[in-house]
């Protein structure tokens, strides 16, 4: 079988393949099939969008409601999916909804105002490295709370101090 589980930065390009092999061997009159095109359509999209504009600060602003279009849609579509194959008989429970629907559709609200690469794992996953070690170092001595408010300052200070540094180039 081929590896189908890897890192976000190995497997981002598959889509593109994954949606050329499926609009070849799909039935066109399948309804669930329709929307598993669409759906490929849509992530391979969300896709292209964030590589053309992975060094901008926050998209132009009819890219980013392309994106967020994108995002619901594409959320909107894996919930069909979901209910199309769990209530059908005999019921073929393949996938379910995760918190990654849920943190798609703030990457698409956000974009106007930021830009997704900073929230992709598609970079190695850093983002989250750097949220677990800015994290922990503000639980030193902290509670709950407090560390979890210090770590949000610590966060927006970076990045604003980052997003300063960039602007006077």
């Amino acid at each position: 079988l081929p590896l189908l589980k890897g890192k976000a930065a190995k497997v981002k390009v598959f889509g593109s393949v994954l949606l050329g092999v499926f609009e070849e061997l799909m039935d066109s009159l399948d309804p669930r099939h329709q929307l598993i095109l669409k759906g490929l359509r849509l992530s391979v999209r969300i896709d292209d969008i964030m590589h053309k504009y992975a060094q901008a600060h926050r998209y132009p602003k009819p890219v980013a409601e392309e994106f967020e279009q994108a995002c619901f849609t594409y959320c909107r579509v894996m919930c069909a999916l979901i209910n199309a194959y769990h209530k059908a008989v005999p019921a073929i429970p393949v996938f379910n909804y995760t918190i990654k629907a849920h943190y798609l559709m703030h990457l698409g609200v956000c974009t106007r105002y930021t830009n997704p690469v900073y929230g992709s794992c598609y970079d190695g996953e850093t983002l989250m490295l750097t949220g677990k070690n800015l994290k922990q170092a503000s639980c030193r001595g902290n509670g709950p709370l407090a560390a979890s408010n210090q770590a949000m300052y610590r966060f927006v200070m970076g990045f604003s101090l980052r997003m300063r540094d960039q602007d006077k180039w």
